[in-house]
């Protein structure tokens, strides 16, 4: 039987949730501010998008880890369709996500960042999205609390 860090996994669902909450309070900023307060709430969303991938790439490394994958043997995408076919990522938020792995390696790699209205474009018109991978670590979290060990795979 496999057991998964419940621990784990609720700060990375808090961590989500707190970015996501975050997001949607810079989103709001942005469109009154100008000028200067502008770009500091653009940089905001830049770092917003960021954690969100950060916050991504560790669940993948904790459920992962528990079926014997490390993830850095992997790319990100393998490891986004890997979780896909194995069930541990909502299945809507997966193939959204995959789809913009280009922005993500952006910042992984630090190399020329994508303009602001295209990280509010990966956000906006696609809430459900995320809220369907918040509420699938929820529903993980909950099956996880009611039993001392669990075999989700």
């Amino acid at each position: 039987m496999v057991k998964l860090n419940n621990r784990k996994l609720k700060v990375i669902l808090e961590n989500t949730e707190q970015v996501i909450n975050d997001l949607e309070f810079d989103l709001d900023q942005y469109e009154q501010l100008e000028g200067r307060k502008k770009e500091m709430c653009s940089r905001a969303i830049r770092n917003d998008i960021a954690d969100i991938f950060k916050n991504l790439e560790d669940y993948l490394a904790l459920v992962l880890k528990k079926i014997g994958v490390c993830v850095s043997d992997r790319s990100f995408r393998e490891c986004i369709n890997l979780a896909l076919e194995k069930k541990l990522l909502h299945e809507g938020f997966g193939k959204y996500i995959v789809d913009k792995i280009k922005i993500r390696n952006f910042f992984s790699h630090r190399y020329n960042y994508p303009k602001t209205e295209e990280l509010i474009k990966l956000y906006k018109g696609h809430e459900e999205v995320f809220k369907f991978h918040i509420d699938f670590m929820k529903e993980l979290s909950n099956e996880i609390s009611r039993k001392e060990d669990i075999d989700i795979f």
